[in-house]
């Protein structure tokens, strides 16, 4: 498997990676999970397991790609140019969030983080490799913004070197990622030929894109887009869109089918209607309000329908 073994790198980004011969060779556990009783493929049953871009980008890949705030604030870029600014990084992030918080607004956003915190992109120590904790709607919120703001610093003459080659790889990776999640969220359940791969270039582009900038990161010894196994998760799922090209299925499955985002909603519509009710019978209380909520719609779909005289 992909990373047991020097011979097999899980950040090899070829189009025929050499952990491809390592598929489905093995079970990947020791006890078979419960889900993997379900009768769906005997000679490969972790085949039910399915990524979820959600999970491996918007909670993912895409908040290291957020860490990019920091590694922004550490090299002063909203700091004053004339001096005078705090230059510990409290206080950066601070001016930081401000920043974003005014593009916000001039934007007409929203977003559920209040403020940027080292907790809030897990640095205990300048050391750490940042990434941001935040919701995946935040997280795409915040890649708009660094690309945004990204594109203005390349306005800027007399940019130093590192910074001019670092800087339009993350612009690029973020909108490249965006026009992957467009792509996805723009189509149904299967894609056409030419859409899936114009996906998989997307996918790819963005892997390339993050490792780049790990390398140049790491020639500036700024420890930021860490390598995790998500980033080899993005490339399953890649790998899977050109497997099915290759044998030339006319139609490919999207892989936002198997996305969490409306079960992650439930379970936060759900929480918020729970935390309103006695919780001495909240079972029963969430679940006639439920209840009521859906005949409520039931009802508007059937009258909607009688009005244009439609099948109910």
């Amino acid at each position: 498997m992909a990373g047991t073994s020097p011979a097999i790198p899980f950040d090899e980004l070829a189009h025929e990676p050499s952990w491809a011969s390592t598929l489905f060779q093995q079970r990947p556990w020791d006890s078979t999970p419960g889900m993997c009783n379900v009768p769906h493929d005997s000679d490969a049953p972790e085949r039910v397991l399915k990524y979820d871009m959600f999970h491996l980008f918007k909670v993912g890949l895409g908040r290291d790609i957020c860490g990019s705030l920091v590694f922004l604030a550490r090299l002063g870029y909203y700091d004053d140019p004339n001096g005078g600014d705090d230059a510990n990084i409290k206080s950066r992030l601070n001016r930081c969030f401000s920043h974003f918080k005014l593009w916000r607004l001039a934007s007409h956003k929203t977003a559920a983080v209040r403020y940027f915190s080292k907790s809030l992109f897990n640095l205990k120590r300048l050391t750490d490799f940042a990434w941001a904790n935040t919701k995946g709607s935040d997280t795409m919120l915040l890649l708009e913004y660094l690309s945004f703001y990204v594109t203005i610093l390349l306005r800027r003459p007399n940019l130093p070197a590192a910074h001019a080659a670092l800087f339009p790889i993350l612009k690029k990776t973020i909108l490249e990622s965006q026009k992957a999640f467009t792509l996805m969220y723009k189509h149904g359940l299967w894609l056409r030929r030419a859409c899936a791969q114009n996906l998989y270039l997307r996918l790819m582009s963005v892997l390339s894109g993050y490792q780049h900038l790990a390398q140049l990161a790491l020639t500036m010894r700024m420890p930021f887009f860490a390598l995790k196994p998500k980033f080899h998760g993005i490339h399953h799922v890649a790998y899977e869109i050109r497997q099915a090209l290759l044998a030339n299925a006319k139609l490919i499955p999207n892989p936002i089918m198997w996305g969490c985002e409306q079960g992650e909603d439930l379970i936060g519509r759900v929480c918020a209607l729970s935390i309103k009710v006695s919780v001495t019978t909240i079972s029963k209380r969430v679940l006639q309000r439920h209840f009521l909520k859906k005949a409520a719609l039931i009802r508007r779909h059937r009258q909607l329908r009688s009005s244009r005289k439609l099948r109910l």
